[in-house]
């Protein structure tokens, strides 16, 4: 090569790991901004679906560019599932999210491996947003004051051995929503095998086993689950019981509903005027509050007083983790 030349850069493939369980209605509408995006290196969709019923495999088989396996909807477990998919993707890199989430932009993935690279980093954790469409609750809509351009938090292991329990469970607030990992990191630390929390609870082993690991905040992906009150009650129980399982910690109550205020926000912030719209909404977040409420008042009661309620709340939890649906 003439000393003039400017070396090509090379770029690791990537595997863009998404579980599949009657997601079709989001698929449908996600799959291909997962397709289109704008990446200089190899990059493919594999799918692990477990038993979908809907057409979700039919739909994506029309699509040559994504690898389908399949294994039976009794199977299927947070940590195993995400496991078996190193087992099928020779990729440098996999990029792990849901069905219910998809693309901000076609830059999302090249932002990712960008993060890895620069901050030298074989684990990184991109942000969430709700997308401000008329269909996700308008509270949540995603509006930043400030367009942050990079926003990067590294945490060492060191850092975390010396960290208490209340930090160390902020350090691992880790979601394979939109999370990118090596394929070294992957082989060294596996997903354990978790009804619900594989993520953070991998977070916690990556530190522990002295690997650093980083959050890209700035570089989110839309995510939105419709709380309804079985489901919010269910997955409040589930973080509760998943953060006081790995840390000891217990979940701070909420501040109660404040109709007022919440009017106020949807009229002026988020410009809801029509009155069935606010009296949904108003409604909505109303319950959604007093069931995040109920509930951790309920798991702390139990843990601090009632060793047969806790039980109780197990059972309630069962042996399958909260499902989103859509609204």
């Amino acid at each position: 090569m003439n000393k003039s030349e400017t070396k090509k850069t090379v770029f690791p493939s990537v595997s863009i790991v998404i579980p599949v369980f009657n997601g079709l209605i989001w698929l449908k509408d996600s799959i291909p901004q997962f397709l289109l995006q704008e990446y200089s290196g190899e990059f493919d969709v594999l799918a692990i679906d477990s038993g979908s019923t809907d057409g979700s495999v039919e739909f994506l088989s029309n699509h040559d560019s994504i690898r389908i396996v399949q294994i039976p909807q009794k199977s299927f477990n947070h940590g195993k599932t995400r496991n078996l998919a190193l087992q099928h993707s020779k990729s440098d890199f996999l990029l792990f999210t849901v069905q219910d989430a998809k693309p901000r932009d076609a830059h999302w993935m090249s932002n990712m491996i960008s993060v890895a690279r620069k901050e030298n980093c074989e684990a990184v954790c991109g942000g969430q947003a709700v997308e401000p469409i008329i269909q996700s609750n308008p509270l949540e809509w995603f509006a930043p004051l400030i367009k942050s351009t990079y926003e990067v938090t590294i945490h060492e292991p060191a850092d975390f051995q010396r960290a208490n329990a209340h930090s160390q469970c902020r350090m691992c607030g880790w979601d394979n929503v939109n999370a990118l990992y090596s394929r070294h990191i992957l082989e060294e630390v596996k997903f354990p095998e978790r009804l619900f929390g594989e993520d953070m609870a991998w977070a916690k082993l990556a530190l522990t086993h002295g690997f650093r690991i980083c959050y890209a905040k700035h570089n989110k992906i839309w995510h939105y689950h419709f709380h309804h009150p079985d489901f919010t009650r269910k997955r409040t129980l589930a973080v509760c019981f998943l953060k006081h399982d790995l840390f000891g910690v217990l979940p701070k109550l909420p501040a109660r509903f404040n109709a007022p205020r919440t009017l106020f926000s949807l009229i002026f912030r988020k410009h809801i005027t029509n009155p069935k719209q606010l009296w949904k909404w108003l409604r909505h977040n109303s319950i959604k509050t007093k069931t995040i409420r109920k509930c951790i008042f309920d798991f702390t009661t139990a843990v601090q007083h009632d060793r047969i309620a806790l039980k109780s709340l197990e059972q309630e939890l069962g042996q399958k983790s909260p499902m989103a649906t859509k609204q």
